[in-house]
Parts: C-alpha cells; sequence; structure tokens
C-alpha cells in the first residue's frame, strides 16, 4: 500500500532539493543551505566577472582619453609653435648690428611687423640677415602658403631653398613640407628636373621618390630608354635597377 503523509513537510526530498534552506549554528549565525550555498557561489562569480569587465571597461577609457588628450595637446601647441619660436629666435642675434645701415634694418623690421614678426631688435634683425633671410623671402614664402617661424626662414635659408624653388614646385603640384623643402634642396632636386622626368614619362608622386632617383642620378633620359625597351612606363624599382645597370 502506498504510504501517505498527512504534512507537506513529511514528505522525503533529494538532498539536492533539501527544503530547509537556513539552519542555525551553535553560536545562533544563521548558516546557508546546500542549495543556497551554491546559488551565493555562482552570484559571486558573476559579480567578480561584471567587475572585471567594468574595471576594463574604465581602463580602456581611460587609456582612450589619454591619447585624446595627448593628440588634443599637441595639436593646440603645434598650432602656437610658431608664435613662441618667433618671440624667442634660436639663431644667434648678431653682436655688431651696425654692419648693417640703419635704414635696412629698420625698413626690414616694418615688413617683418606687417608680416607677423613684430618687436624684433636690431641684433636680431641682423641676426637673420646674417643667416641670409631677408624680409622679401619671408613674404614670398609668405605668398606661396608658408607661415614660417623665423628658426624655420633661418634654417630654408642655410640648406639654400629659395622661395623661387618653393613656387615652381608648387605650380607642378607639389607643396612640400619644411622638413621635405631641406630634404629635396640636400639631394640636388630642383623643379625643372621633375618637370623633365614627368614630361618623359615617370610621374614622381613622392618627395621619398624624388629624392631616391635624384640621389641615384636618374635622369629623364633613363625614363625614355626603359620606355622604348619595355614598351610601358617603369615602376620606381625598375627604373633605378635600370638606372643602376646602364651607367
Amino acid at each position: 500500500m502506498e504510504k501517505r503523509h498527512s504534512r507537506l513537510s513529511d514528505i522525503p526530498l533529494p538532498d539536492e532539493h533539501l527544503r530547509v534552506s537556513e539552519t542555525f549554528d551553535e553560536a545562533g549565525h544563521i548558516t546557508l543551505g546546500p542549495v543556497e550555498s551554491r546559488k551565493m557561489a555562482r552570484l559571486e562569480r558573476m559579480k567578480n566577472i561584471y567587475r572585471n569587465l567594468l574595471l576594463g571597461l574604465l581602463g580602456f577609457n581611460a587609456v582612450v582619453a589619454a591619447v585624446f588628450i595627448y593628440e588634443a595637446d599637441d595639436l593646440i601647441f603645434s598650432r602656437l609653435r610658431p608664435a613662441i619660436e618667433n618671440e624667442v629666435p634660436a639663431f644667434a642675434p648678431s653682436a655688431s648690428p651696425e654692419r648693417y645701415p640703419s635704414e635696412l634694418l629698420n625698413a626690414m623690421g616694418a615688413r617683418l611687423t606687417e608680416l607677423g614678426y613684430p618687436n624684433l631688435t636690431p641684433e636680431q634683425l641682423a641676426g637673420l640677415r646674417d643667416n641670409g633671410v631677408t624680409a622679401t623671402f619671408v613674404g614670398q614664402m609668405n605668398t606661396a602658403g608658408y607661415t614660417l617661424s623665423l628658426n624655420d626662414a633661418v634654417r630654408l635659408a642655410r640648406h639654400d631653398v629659395s622661395a623661387e624653388f618653393v613656387m615652381m614646385m608648387k605650380a607642378l603640384g607639389y607643396a612640400p613640407s619644411i622638413d621635405y623643402l631641406i630634404k629635396l634642396k640636400d639631394a640636388g632636386v630642383t623643379a625643372n628636373w621633375v618637370s623633365q622626368m614627368n614630361d618623359a614619362g615617370y610621374p614622381i608622386r613622392t618627395f621619398d621618390e624624388m629624392i631616391q632617383l635624384r640621389s641615384i642620378g636618374a635622369a629623364p633620359e633613363n625614363v625614355r630608354s626603359f620606355i622604348r625597351r619595355y614598351g610601358r612606363n617603369p615602376s620606381i624599382d625598375e627604373l633605378v635597377r635600370h638606372r643602376i645597370s646602364n651607367q
């Protein structure tokens, strides 16, 4: 005969479904049963997972914020740098400005003030002249689209970068940075050479190509020779090898 139970509490349950969820220890503290213990363990694991995810997101956001602040600071400072450099030029002011007529230095100072370089002393103006910088050069570079710091003007003048070279390169469709203007000039690149290379069938696309080709003595005739032999325009690597093999 099936055994009947008069109370629900008398019905036996499997161990994993113990009905008694809480007990008390000898000190009267509540202790959890097996089911609640497992639940609490799972809950604690989930809390740890969410905590780690949150910390990871916070760390990632901190890195992104740091990069943004760094880039923004660099952008702002780069725009202010020319003005800062203009205030204290790195070139040495001349110790003997009297070597130049005062009228010349006064006219130079007035013109540079118009161009955005105010309050230059006679020593600074003479120092610019000593390095080959004139107000005309600075004005021509300004017209060509270059707002120079005085330090950059001195660098260009020391490397014999002329405003004419800059404007001719711009007419060909090139606008090199200050650093590339110096590198191009040091490599012997001229606007006439670039134009002839383009006309010969090799359109030079980058300033590094100009420097590489000029450094090995590549000439428009090398381009025409390659085209005659292979019937097509060369790549830069092919032009370099063709030039070296036909020296």
